[in-house]
């Protein structure tokens, strides 16, 4: 490694493809600090909550960027920043919170640890502008150390396996943060006539009389879900009309597997997606109008394929890791990290 500057990256096995990323990028200064199920043995394997799996990660990670004098510290997800501030005691390391997007808003105590413990974290990345100033009144933090990049992953591979994909055509619904699925229940109701997957998490369904022209699909691996999405139709995104940002993962998978989406109206995720251009945006809380942009893309397969189409050129230029790599050698750049 000789005098490279060194960095330290802390995530989780499995993140969305996000947390060896970075270390297959620069695996010549990275020292790579994970964990997950596949990873964690002992005691730490048994005590899952609170997650002592995690915080032996974070300091680690926080004691190994002191020990080695890393030029950075790097974290995925605001609950893996929290802890790793927590280890940091006054030689701090400076830090870089990576995916800084909360399912739910931080409120009461929480909040107050949150504001204390991130009050001196250097640069976050969020994945809208709106989440930039959200997360800056929110944490009390100045706007400028948060940088709004767009979600950028690899295109997914549709992996052949015994999956089982419906023969009849059908729209696929994916997701368990922020969605509505008691409006996405009447929006299948109003739609008799055409066929639906969700997947879903177990809890999702929950108070949910499920319409008989639903198949639910629960806790499936990753590469079926790929394959459903692919043999879709097209996608529905219903989200929740609240304040956080949530969505951007699945639609910018679903862009990159050339699928249209319908969607709610939910804060950010203009930023991803213009109405009629690379799917249709609908009213928040209105199964009426969801319905009927259902029922347009079904019965109009050429603007389906063109907003599919469409959507894949934006993937692929603004939603892919080469976008993420160009925004981070700037920024390594900028601090003579590179």
């Amino acid at each position: 490694m000789g005098d490279a500057p060194l960095i330290v990256n802390c995530s989780r096995y499995a993140q969305d493809g996000q947390g060896g990323y970075f270390a297959d990028r620069l695996s010549d200064r990275v020292r790579q600090i994970e964990f997950g199920p596949l990873g964690v043995t002992g005691l730490a394997a048994r005590i899952r909550r609170p997650d002592l799996a995690g915080w032996l990660a974070c300091r680690r990670a926080t004691r190994t960027a002191r020990s080695e004098q890393a030029a950075l510290l790097l974290s995925h997800d605001p609950h893996l920043t929290y802890r790793c501030e927590l280890f940091q005691g006054r030689q701090r390391v400076r830090h870089l919170a990576h995916a800084f997007n909360f399912p739910y808003v931080p409120s009461g105590p929480k909040l107050k640890l949150l504001r204390h413990a991130l009050r001196h974290v250097e640069d976050l990345v969020v994945f809208t502008r709106y989440e930039a100033g959200l997360y800056s009144d929110l944490l009390a933090l100045p706007v400028e150390r948060f940088h709004p990049i767009r979600w950028g992953v690899q295109s997914p591979e549709v992996v052949d396996g015994s999956w089982q994909i419906p023969e009849r055509p059908y729209v696929v619904a994916v997701g368990g943060n922020a969605r509505d699925y008691p409006l996405l229940a009447n929006v299948c109701r109003l739609c008799t006539d055409i066929d639906f997957v969700w997947v879903v998490r177990p809890e999702n369904l929950n108070g949910i009389d499920v319409p008989n022209n639903v198949s639910v699909r629960a806790n499936i691996p990753l590469d079926e879900v790929h394959a459903l999405v692919a043999g879709s139709r097209f996608m529905v995104l219903p989200l929740l009309a609240g304040v956080i940002s949530c969505g951007h993962v699945t639609l910018v998978m679903a862009m990159h597997l050339r699928r249209a989406v319908v969607i709610t109206e939910a804060p950010g995720i203009n930023e991803y997606i213009e109405h009629n251009q690379r799917g249709l945006l609908v009213d928040p809380g209105s199964p009426t109008a969801m319905a009927e942009a259902v029922v347009d893309l079904w019965n109009n397969p050429d603007h389906t394929d063109q907003l599919g189409n469409a959507g894949k050129l934006f993937a692929s230029e603004h939603c892919s890791e080469n976008a993420t790599w160009r925004w981070y050698e700037n920024y390594l750049r900028s601090l003579s990290i590179l």
